[in-house]
């Protein structure tokens, strides 16, 4: 199983309700259901800085949300990655064997 959500700035409560009780709510469910693996597409705590206010300055790049997809696509079917924390940037590495290398590490 996939979980991925965001409540995108939305205010403190609404992203508590949905970041934090709705991840607990589908963990639980997908355990009851016997789903073997889950997979959680989240960002690090640091990034809620782009909810505060701004300094109209930025850092811009190419988008990853491809990179994304493709890894929450490929982590469900690697075993040997159990209980880590991938963090995702852009790259050169193809997702396969970037995930397969993350899983023997």
């Amino acid at each position: 199983m996939v979980f991925s959500a965001g409540a995108h700035g939305t205010g403190r409560d609404k992203t508590t309700a949905i970041d934090g009780r709705g991840l607990e709510k589908a963990a639980a469910a997908a355990a009851r259901a016997g789903v073997s693996r889950f997979v959680l597409v989240s960002v690090f705590p640091d990034a809620l800085r782009a909810y505060e206010p701004g300094t109209g300055r930025v850092t811009a790049g190419p988008a990853v949300e491809c990179d994304v997809a493709a890894h929450a696509d490929a982590a469900p079917h690697e075993p040997a990655l159990s209980r880590v924390i991938v963090e995702l940037t852009g790259g050169e590495t193809p997702v396969a064997e970037a995930v397969a290398r993350h899983a023997s590490s």
